[in-house]
């Protein structure tokens, strides 16, 4: 169920800044004593990535994107269960380091609503480095939901580990294609058989 925060924006401005604060304090009490956990959690994650990504050539960086929509997803901000899929079968990404770094966070929005700064969805004049991806990822997301009825072909351009494609074609009478290097295409065709997420009419270039 997707959460709403937008009834935030309506409070006055001393309001929300007391609310914030609250909101990261309460996240701190969590955090410092789960420290360990996440500082293990995103070891795991990049050593992992940097020993499989140096072996066989796949770009560490075109899996940001992918973490990001993860990140939206488990904060109820971004539906994207083939994304949830996707980084449980890759084999340079892991699930369990997600949970590990992001698990006290996870906890504080459970309890309190706290927002990282890398689950958010901002306007592009509010995005900061941090939430840059969620920015795009949001732009992106309403030109498709915009568009998405009146087109016959789509193109996603260096899309990498991009899902997008299942979250808004499934269904639809169209083309869509993913232009990626052959050793993203390789894997990711791989994890999408085995995971189950082919669909018809997806086809993906070098």
């Amino acid at each position: 169920m997707l959460r709403n925060y937008s009834s935030k924006k309506e409070l006055p401005v001393a309001l929300r800044f007391i609310i914030k604060l609250f909101q990261f304090i309460v996240f701190l009490i969590i955090q410092l004593p789960l420290l360990p956990l996440t500082i293990f959690g995103y070891i795991f994650i990049v050593v992992k990535a940097m020993i499989y990504t140096k072996k066989h050539g796949v770009s560490a960086t075109a899996t940001n994107p992918l973490s990001s929509r993860w990140f939206l997803h488990i904060f109820g901000l971004r539906r994207d269960e083939a994304t949830v899929k996707l980084i449980s079968s890759l084999p340079f990404m892991s699930g369990a380091g997600l949970w590990l770094m992001m698990g006290p966070a996870f906890i504080a929005n459970r309890t309190c609503g706290y927002l990282p700064g890398l689950a958010r969805l901002p306007e592009p004049e509010k995005a900061s480095l941090m939430s840059l991806v969620g920015c795009r990822t949001g732009f992106f997301d309403k030109m498709m939901e915009k568009n998405i009825n009146s087109m016959d072909q789509v193109v996603f351009m260096g899309a990498g580990f991009d899902t997008r494609a299942f979250k808004y074609c499934k269904g639809k009478i169209l083309k869509f294609l993913n232009w990626i290097k052959r050793i993203h295409e390789n894997a990711k065709l791989k994890r999408l058989k085995k995971r189950e997420l082919i669909m018809n009419g997806l086809l993906l270039f070098q």
